[in-house]
């Protein structure tokens, strides 16, 4: 995608979208690192970030398309993941933390000191009525703050990821449908 490192997209130019204003959002997935030190999640946690995630995207095309429940001969399936997840122990007492490593360095240095940059993985689908992929995107994210070394990463840091890939999938549904613009 231009402008956008670490994003990648393809749509089928041949699927004709212009009728579809009622979308589903799946479930957000997850998928663990094929090798994480870490084994367990607290699914709690893991609901609570699937669900905000979710929201995010739900938010950015309630105001264009009719979010529906169920699938239908009018209704365009959205699949969402989350990828590369690597749990990590829960610190005790703290609950308003993701327990997982999102984090990269952005420069290293020898005391270790150096600031920390959120980054997230995900995935997206969106689906025919007749189950046919017509649209998909894989894109690595950073967030816009820096976090010292050792900070807990919080939804708020990954919050305004999830609400730019919202934005992005609305304006890529808008312009498969032919309202580019609108």
């Amino acid at each position: 995608v231009d402008g956008l490192d670490g994003s990648y997209r393809w749509v089928d130019v041949n699927a004709n979208l212009r009728p579809y204003t009622k979308v589903m959002i799946d479930p957000v997935q997850i998928f663990v690192t094929h090798d994480p030190g870490y084994k367990g999640m607290d699914p709690a946690a893991m609901g609570r970030m699937t669900d905000a995630f979710r929201m995010e995207f739900i938010g950015a095309l309630v105001s264009g398309y009719q979010v529906v429940n169920q699938p239908g001969p009018d209704v365009l399936r959205i699949r969402l993941a989350i990828t590369g997840i690597q749990p990590v122990p829960p610190a005790l007492g703290v609950t308003d933390f993701i327990p997982i490593k999102a984090v990269f360095n952005v420069a290293r240095d020898a005391a270790g000191s150096a600031p920390r940059v959120a980054e997230m993985s995900g995935e997206a689908e969106v689906l025919d009525p007749k189950g046919h992929v017509v649209g998909a995107a894989v894109s690595t994210r950073k967030a816009d703050k820096t976090l010292p070394q050792g900070e807990q990463i919080t939804w708020a840091q990954l919050q305004t990821i999830a609400a730019a890939w919202g934005k992005n999938l609305r304006q890529n549904l808008d312009r498969m449908r032919g309202y580019a613009g609108q």
